[in-house]
């Protein structure tokens, strides 16, 4: 079993095992071996806070009902396309960690808060992104395609409008 020491590393050796066969039980195994914490973790605060919470949706949501609410297990593909959608927000900029939460359909959702604006966007893992916002009095909900790692620019804008990302407008 591999060990990273890094979020980075966990992405690049993990994303290959995730495909859309993967079964969950395999995907839970293989996440927890490779995102063993070391004891020289160096990265950036929110790599950390998004490795623990990828350890915590493998650990907590990897069953079905894992909510007592029947909430299905996440799903492989829509995690693996939830690490590949957090890598393209850190090549943006992002310098705010998202509360990262499995839905009860199993696929992935990012939500950011600022103020009492909000903007959440829920990663499919048919390479949809499923986005909702309420910034100041305006409020917009849209489906858009993340295909090669590529943030389409209406969440760019919204990410940018609500101070998570350097880039935008």
């Amino acid at each position: 079993m591999k060990t990273c020491s890094t979020v980075t590393d966990a992405i690049n050796l993990y994303s290959p095992y995730l495909d859309d066969t993967s079964s969950t039980q395999e995907v839970s195994n293989e996440m927890k071996g490779m995102l063993r914490a070391d004891d020289h973790l160096k990265e950036r605060e929110i790599n950390e806070s998004f490795e623990q919470v990828i350890r915590e949706l493998v650990d907590e949501c990897f069953e079905d009902d894992w909510d007592e609410y029947g909430s299905k297990a996440f799903v492989p593909a829509s995690l693996r396309r939830s690490i590949e959608f957090f890598k393209a927000l850190q090549s943006l900029g992002m310098n705010i960690m998202p509360n990262v939460v499995v839905e009860s359909d199993g696929h992935i959702m990012f939500t950011w808060r600022s103020g009492k604006n909000i903007f959440s966007v829920i990663v499919q893992s048919d390479c949809w992104l499923i986005f909702s916002s309420i910034i100041g009095s305006e409020r917009l909900n849209g489906t858009v395609p993340f295909i090669n790692g590529k943030i389409p620019q209406v969440v760019i804008d919204k990410l940018s409008d609500i101070g998570v990302t350097a880039y935008g407008r």
